[in-house]
């Protein structure tokens, strides 16, 4: 993970997904199986030959589709820009109105046997959610909405923390409202 300050209030944290190559094991795995499919039939039918193309095609597609760069640019009393970039170099942003942002947190997700932490932006809540929760949906009314960032470069938990302190540093205590607030209570402290 990688901070680059661009000015007063405003910071990006970068992440970069590191490739060893374009041909990992699972690759590998899928050439022996199509080569002993093959072998094991002897003589080349249609039906194999197109089905070890579809996964081919697939897994080329999956590689060239991958997200390899993700940032986050924090920007104090704006908001913050999400951004993410694929093999192919095709980009998509997205960017969430410091009005909206109640925290930035930290959360955990259980996948298979692991727990997985992840950072995210706490949404303020607009009007309780019109629907109860249901056997089926078993979000609560006043679940707070939740963005993750870097959703698919999962850094670790010491670096999501050091990104968390100074996201919120940058954040909230460069912001106007922080300010005036900071103002207005040391005025009235003092008087």
């Amino acid at each position: 993970m990688q901070r680059v300050a661009l000015g007063e209030g405003v910071c990006r944290f970068e992440a970069t997904k590191v490739r060893r190559g374009v041909v990992g094991a699972w690759d590998l795995f899928l050439l022996a199986v199509g080569v002993a499919v093959l072998a094991i039939y002897g003589k080349t039918s249609y039906v194999v030959v197109a089905g070890i193309a579809t996964v081919a095609a697939l897994r080329v597609w999956s590689v060239l589709t991958a997200v390899v760069q993700e940032s986050v640019t924090v920007m104090a009393g704006v908001g913050i820009q999400l951004a993410s970039k694929t093999f192919m170099g095709s980009t998509s942003t997205k960017f969430v109105e410091f009005g909206l942002i109640e925290d930035l947190v930290i959360n955990e997700s259980i996948q298979m046997y692991s727990v997985v932490p992840y950072l995210a932006i706490m949404l303020k809540q607009t009007a309780p959610s019109p629907k109860p929760a249901t056997k089926n949906d078993p979000q609560a009314p006043y679940a707070p909405d939740l963005i993750v960032l870097f959703q698919h470069i999962m850094p670790r938990l010491h670096v999501l923390t050091d990104t968390l302190n100074q996201a919120r540093q940058t954040l909230f205590f460069h912001s106007p409202e922080r300010l005036n607030k900071d103002k207005s209570a040391l005025q009235h402290a003092t008087s």
